[in-house]
Order: structure tokens, then C-alpha cells, then sequence
């Protein structure tokens, strides 16, 4: 698990390692990218000690989610492309929805099940049409329903679209890489979705929302990221996997830097808005600038040499990469709320604490309910 040689075939071609190599520093990343989530619904750099700079910079720091949806188009595209592109025979798309479920969806159904009970256990209501639209992962396309439950796993509807999408994305004819055309398709047909639901007599952000929404929460908005994913999994196909030689590392740095000058930018044109990416400048760059520089670090980390791949692909790191699905779902919620209350008040040891229970989860839980649901689970 911890050498970066490729790991040995499976024997179907749509499991979650077809011929794809094991890559350990983007499985390190992983676990930063929860961190960054973490950092921003948590705000840690609070205080007078901070100064004003480094607060501005962190209210902006949204950018684990854009890694998540690149390091997701990047792994499908390397998991799958080959074997879909070896293999086009009909049904197949059954096996991978199956398989790409069965990796996100028994653990969220489980807790987000429990943070509703617990919920209404506590004195609030318990409302079907929220339990329903949040297993069913529909709340990512209501903007009323897109925080409720685990409001971090509203990203999880983006994802669930991807993979719905991914045959029609993926495939061209001879080749594999991503359709870029699906691009402006979506975006048409998100506004087009927006439109309409403002013409239906349904109470306002049931149903989809604002074009802001559409642009932040949903696949409509999101698929750049996913597609540059697709592109960066076919051009490292191309090159046949050759790493650089370079004694420095210019993507890898060059990335770094575009996402720190993203969260200045954002900063600088948040004006009067709770957030830069509210502003039309700022969607853009949240959601076209923030995207290349991630997939920048991304690419130099699959083909640089560098300090920064070999901490991430380090024993500890790959832990906490393999364990970062469970952090995000317990990290916000009822389970932060009760350690808050009853453990501690620290920022930090909450941090700690969180990261433990999803090491504990993870194999206590996660991992067996994968393998017994019939996912290779490594």
C-alpha cells in the first residue's frame, strides 16, 4: 500500500484499481484536502494574534472541496478509462455505478441516518422529506435541503451525478479522455433548470435556486473540475505514467502558489459579500481559476519528485488519506457538537479526537461494510 508500484490487477476491470498504479501521494492529499475543509467551517485563525491577512485568506479556503471533485475526476479516469475503452459492452455502466456507490454511499446512509435520529431525539422534528431527499442524495439540488443532515455531504450529490455521467463524459471514439463539449451542455442546462423552477408555484429554493447555487452546489456548476480530472488521468495515460527527473518541481509549486493567489484574489473582491465566490469575479475564480491550480498540484504531485510528494505519500499521511471519507462525515455535526460540549472546547484537541473516531470508524465500520457489499476494497 505504501510503495508507489503499481498494485497487483484485480480480476474485474471495473474494480476500483483496474490497471490504474496506486499513486500514495494523492492519497496523502486527500487527508489535507479534509483539512482544508475542516479549517473553513471551523475557523482556526480567529483572534487578534492573527492579524487580519491570514483570517481574510482562511474565510476564503473552500479549496478542499474543488480538490476532492479533481482528485475524483483524475482516479476515475485512471481506474476505469482503460477498461471501459477495452471492454464497451452493454451493462457495464451497472457494474461501475455499483461499484463507485458501494465506496461512498453505506457509511454516509448510517450516519446520516443516526444525525437525523439523534435530531429529533434531542427535541427537534423529524421530517421524512428531509430523511428522504437526504438518503436519496437529491438535497444537493434544493437549496432549502442542501445543509441539512450532514451538510458536509451535499457533495456527495455532485459526485453521485458524476458517475451517472461518467459513461458520456469519458469515451470517444478510439480514445479515452474527457468530452469537453459536455461542458457548455451542462452549463446551458443548468441555467435552463434554474429558469424553470422559478416558473413552477413551488415554494422559492425547493427546487434548485439561484444561478449562484447552481454554480456552487451543483454538478451543473461543478463539472469543470471533474472534467479537468478526466483530462489530467488521459494526458498522464499518454506520457505512460514518466516521472520527472527535474531536481525542482514547477507544477507542484506553481499549484501551491495559484491556490494561495486564489484566496487572496476571493479576499480582494469579497466587498460587501459573505463570501468572495458571491461576487462575479469571485465565481469565476472559484470556479475556473481555483480548479487549474488545483489540478496543477495534482499533476505535479502524480509526476514531480518533490518534499511535498514524498510527506504525502509517508506511512501517517496514507492513514489519514485512507480514513479522510469518514473525517468529513463526522467532522460537522453531532458528534463535533457533543465533544464540544462534554470533552472540550479546544479547537484543536476536537480536531484530534475527530480524527481518531474516523480511524475507528474506518475499519471498524467502513472498510467491512465495503467488502461485505462486494467492493476490493485495499
Amino acid at each position: 500500500m505504501l510503495s508507489a508500484a503499481p498494485a497487483p490487477a484485480p480480476a474485474s476491470p471495473f474494480s476500483s484499481s483496474a490497471a490504474a498504479g496506486y499513486h500514495p501521494a494523492l492519497t496523502g492529499l486527500r487527508a489535507v484536502a479534509a483539512w482544508l475543509i475542516f479549517s473553513y467551517h471551523f475557523q482556526p485563525f480567529s483572534g487578534p494574534r492573527f492579524g487580519t491577512l491570514i483570517p481574510a485568506l482562511a474565510n476564503e479556503n473552500y479549496t478542499g472541496q474543488t480538490i476532492f471533485f479533481v482528485l475524483s475526476g483524475l482516479l476515475i479516469g485512471l481506474q476505469y478509462a482503460p477498461a471501459v475503452a477495452a471492454l464497451p459492452r452493454p451493462g457495464w455502466p451497472m457494474g461501475f455505478l455499483r461499484k463507485r456507490l458501494v465506496r461512498i454511499y453505506p457509511l454516509y446512509f448510517l450516519l446520516t441516518t443516526a444525525a437525523l435520529l439523534l435530531k429529533a431525539h434531542d427535541g427537534g422534528s423529524f421530517s421524512w422529506t428531509e430523511y428522504l431527499l437526504n438518503i436519496s442524495l437529491l438535497r444537493g439540488f434544493s437549496d432549502q435541503y442542501l445543509l441539512s443532515g450532514l451538510s458536509q455531504g451535499w457533495a456527495l450529490t455532485v459526485e453521485a451525478c458524476f458517475y451517472l455521467l461518467m459513461p458520456w463524459l469519458l469515451l470517444r471514439r478510439g480514445s479515452f479522455g474527457p468530452r469537453w463539449q459536455w461542458l457548455p451542455a451542462l452549463l446551458a442546462a443548468g441555467v435552463t433548470l434554474v429558469w424553470l423552477a422559478r416558473q413552477l408555484p413551488l415554494e422559492p429554493g425547493l427546487v434548485l435556486g439561484d444561478l449562484g447555487f447552481m454554480l456552487q452546489a451543483t454538478i451543473f456548476g461543478r463539472c469543470f473540475e471533474l472534467l479537468l480530472g478526466l483530462q489530467l488521468a488521459a494526458w498522464f495515460r499518454q506520457r505512460r505514467g514518466a516521472a520527472s527527473a527535474r531536481r525542482w518541481a514547477p507544477a507542484t509549486l506553481l499549484g501551491l502558489l495559484g491556490l494561495l493567489g486564489v484566496l487572496a484574489l476571493l479576499a480582494a473582491v469579497r466587498g460587501s459579500h459573505e463570501a468572495g465566490l458571491q461576487a462575479p469575479l469571485g465565481k469565476l475564480l472559484h470556479n475556473g481559476l481555483r480548479p487549474v491550480a488545483a489540478a496543477l498540484l495534482i499533476w505535479g504531485l502524480l509526476t514531480e519528485a518533490s518534499p511535498l510528494q514524498w510527506l504525502l505519500a509517508t506511512r501517517p499521511m496514507q492513514l489519514l488519506g485512507r480514513t479522510a471519507f469518514a473525517f468529513l462525515l463526522v467532522h460537522m455535526g453531532p458528534v463535533h457538537q457533543w465533544l464540544r460540549l462534554h470533552v472540550t472546547t479546544n479547537l484543536l484537541l476536537c480536531f484530534l479526537l475527530l480524527q481518531l473516531l474516523a480511524i475507528g470508524i474506518h475499519f471498524a465500520l467502513e472498510k467491512p461494510l465495503i467488502r461485505r457489499l462486494g467492493y476490493a476494497y485495499r
